[in-house]
């Protein structure tokens, strides 16, 4: 689940080793690299989890919004060339008609 985290962080696997690593020799511990049986390490791993979720969440939705926003875009694309035949065959009648009187 980390790796997905981590992924999602942009962080390469060495990253997070390194990291962790650095802390050990600094004497400093952040919750989340306590020991697996610390009394922090669920709160802060449900914490984690629910993040996730969330970027996910987020990342589905905005996936919805580019699918939607590029089939907007072809509508009003064929829209526009419609209304420029549309205009060009005015153009063309009115010019018959003219021609006609």
């Amino acid at each position: 689940m980390l790796t997905k985290l981590n992924r999602i962080l942009g962080r390469q696997d060495g990253e997070h080793r390194q990291t962790k690593g650095r802390q050990k020799e600094d004497g400093f511990q952040s919750p989340c690299h306590t020991s697996r049986n610390g009394p922090g390490e669920s709160a802060e791993h449900q914490r984690l989890e629910e993040d996730l979720q969330s970027l996910m969440k987020q990342k589905e939705l905005l996936t919805r919004q580019k699918d939607l926003a590029a089939k907007l875009q072809h509508h009003f694309t064929v829209s526009q060339m419609r209304f420029e035949n549309l205009q060009q065959e005015v153009e063309q009648t009115t010019a018959q008609d003219e021609n006609l009187l």
